[in-house]
């Protein structure tokens, strides 16, 4: 019965090749992890300078919900928007754009900040502005 599978269907590919995806894998998967966790670390750095330079608690940057409660008292949004499902996803995207806003940076630098929050944020709350 093998030999007829083996004839019929051609190469066997074998318990060498499954580990070799196997492998790629978890590279793969461990490489997304470090991204996701670095992004992160980065956006948890930049909400804690800008909330001390907003005169926020700056702790609230590592707790989760928190954080975003604050972001949006900080950006003149009520916090319990938090709370609304998918609405919430649009009010931080407007929060990032008012976080740009109060550091007094062009349309275009709002923008970037919406699209890229894990590259601009830590740019826009280590520049001058105090």
């Amino acid at each position: 019965m093998l030999n007829l599978y083996l004839t019929t269907y051609g190469y066997d590919y074998g318990y060498e090749t499954e580990s070799v995806f196997f492998g790629l894998g978890l590279a793969f998967y461990i490489f997304y992890a470090i991204l996701v966790i670095a992004s992160i670390v980065l956006i948890i750095i930049a909400l804690w300078r800008a909330f001390e330079k907003f005169g926020k608690p700056n702790w609230a940057a590592v707790v989760p919900g928190y954080n975003a409660w604050v972001l949006f008292e900080l950006c003149e949004i009520p916090g319990w928007m938090i709370f609304i499902p998918f609405a919430n996803v649009v009010f931080l995207y407007v929060a990032y754009y008012r976080l740009a806003k109060k550091y007094d940076k062009s349309i275009n630098f709002s923008i970037l900040t919406i699209l890229y929050p894990q590259v601009m944020l830590p740019i826009l709350t280590f520049g001058k502005k105090k």
